[in-house]
């Protein structure tokens, strides 16, 4: 697959290989990746002309209004017409010769599908965590953006990094309203304000979709916040368990308009919440007895003890004489997301029509493993080859595909809380798919979600009804 700097590097010489006036043409250029590479080519050429067919007059204006704040000395027209109807294919055409004695680039893209995922992307309200220039978290933003929401609000800790990110996308999509966001999510004092900040926005009143991205990898040595919980879970647990559960009332108005309910579709509804996992919670069950890591893995209850075995052979090193070590941190808190989905389902999916899954990117060259030794690294990517399996990291754009498929597909089945032997089934997702064969028993047992969420309202000094 040639890698996306290539492509981006190609795009940018266009001027130069084949200069100036070019003359597109892009047959379902209203939506998907129609509408993406008419952005591509306006953006990357010069005093260009472009002529986008299809069928939504409105959708059209506003994309048209979009290109013009991209390139300015590019014209571009919408055709409106349905390419399913020969006649209206001959009317186009004939149009088009009228105008242009020469055609560049002809770009065929329409077509129907069960995704409609401009549709539920367009208009809507969506909210991203740890999102920084160069992160999974802004791939995914991109993505969301370039499907015209109506409002995109961009979280992070840094606001030097939240605002790089926000002008990046405000360059590529203009039509799209960003707000930050600014919140560290290790401290409890900074998500509650935060939260507060948002409920107090009356510019947003509700928010469809929530996608709880942020999180920290393999920290060398155990560190406390100043809530006195271990960095990692504290990061990618607690701070959004809070966040969520503070921000719900914005989540609960916007499902109130929806007209798919799973109570009688079998499908998960649109207003989602999205949490990302990781396959390393396959290393760590959530260690109640010892969440801050001061026990040593054979002092553990064998329930919660982290699979050594498993460490030994993909690591190098089982790590079992050590009390902490950075993956059994990460994996933990990435047990504790998916139960987090478990029990949000359990809370919020018959009584307020939300859906939440638990999603894994894959191995996304981010940097959030940077924490990691080189013969760690070089002993997993081998133990990967080994197992027949590719190691080389997705890209940031390919890592949010699952991200996006499960908050916006509307195929996905609402997740089966009720089995009778209380494994939760169709809540993790890995390769834009559900994948129940990829997810370890102790994260999807709703006993121990149960627990979970009670440890959680302790930890943050209180209790949430719905």
């Amino acid at each position: 697959m040639v890698s996306i700097t290539a492509v981006r590097d190609h795009n940018g010489a266009i001027p130069r290989l084949y200069g100036s006036d070019l003359v597109a043409v892009f047959v379902g250029g209203t939506s998907g990746i129609g509408q993406s590479t008419a952005r591509a080519f306006i953006r990357n050429t010069t005093a260009s002309r472009a002529y986008l067919i299809g069928r939504d007059q409105a959708r059209a204006s506003r994309i048209i209004e979009e290109l013009r704040q991209i390139k300015p000395d590019s014209q571009v027209e919408f055709i409106k017409a349905d390419v399913s109807l020969l006649r209206e294919v001959d009317e186009v055409c004939m149009d088009i010769k009228k105008k242009e004695d020469r055609l560049n680039l002809l770009f065929l893209s329409p077509g129907t599908g069960s995704m409609n995922g401009p549709d539920a992307v367009q208009g809507k309200t969506i909210l991203i965590t740890g999102v920084s220039p160069g992160s999974l978290g802004l791939a995914t933003a991109e993505a969301f953006a370039s499907q015209l929401p109506a409002n995109l609000i961009i979280s992070g800790r840094s606001t030097e990094k939240v605002q790089a990110a926000i002008t990046h996308l405000q360059s590529t999509y203009p039509a799209t309203t960003y707000h930050a966001l600014i919140m560290d999510l290790s401290s409890q004092k900074s998500v509650r304000a935060a939260a507060s900040q948002l409920l107090a926005d009356t510019s947003i009143p509700t928010i469809d979709i929530l996608i709880n991205n942020a999180g920290v990898m393999s920290i060398p040595t155990r560190t406390l916040t100043e809530d006195g919980l271990e960095t990692t879970f504290a990061t990618n647990h607690i701070g959004h368990f809070l966040f969520t559960n503070l921000i719900l009332p914005k989540l609960i108005k916007a499902a109130s308009t929806t007209t798919t309910k799973a109570s009688t579709s079998g499908l998960a509804p649109p207003t989602r919440i999205i949490n990302l996992s990781s396959f390393g919670h396959q290393f760590s069950p959530v260690r109640f007895t010892d969440l801050s890591f001061t026990k040593l893995p054979n002092e553990l209850p064998e329930s919660e003890r982290p699979d050594l075995q498993k460490t030994e052979y993909l690591i190098g090193n089982s790590h079992a004489d050590e009390t902490y070590y950075g993956f059994f941190s990460y994996g933990q808190s990435k047990t504790a997301n998916i139960l987090h989905a478990i029990s949000l389902n359990q809370k919020l999916l018959a009584k307020y029509n939300i859906a939440a899954f638990a999603i894994h990117p894959g191995t996304v060259d981010t940097g959030i493993g940077r924490h990691a030794t080189p013969s760690e690294i070089e002993t997993s990517l081998q133990r990967v080859k080994d197992l027949g399996m590719d190691p080389t990291p997705k890209s940031r754009e390919v890592g949010a595909n699952t991200t996006v498929l499960a908050a916006v597909d509307p195929r996905l089945k609402v997740v089966d809380v009720d089995s009778e032997d209380g494994q939760v089934k169709g809540v993790y997702l890995a390769d834009c798919k559900v994948d129940d064969g990829g997810v370890v028993a102790f994260a999807t047992d709703r006993g121990i979600a149960e627990r979970l969420w009670s440890v959680s309202e302790e930890l943050v000094w209180e209790k949430f009804e719905f």
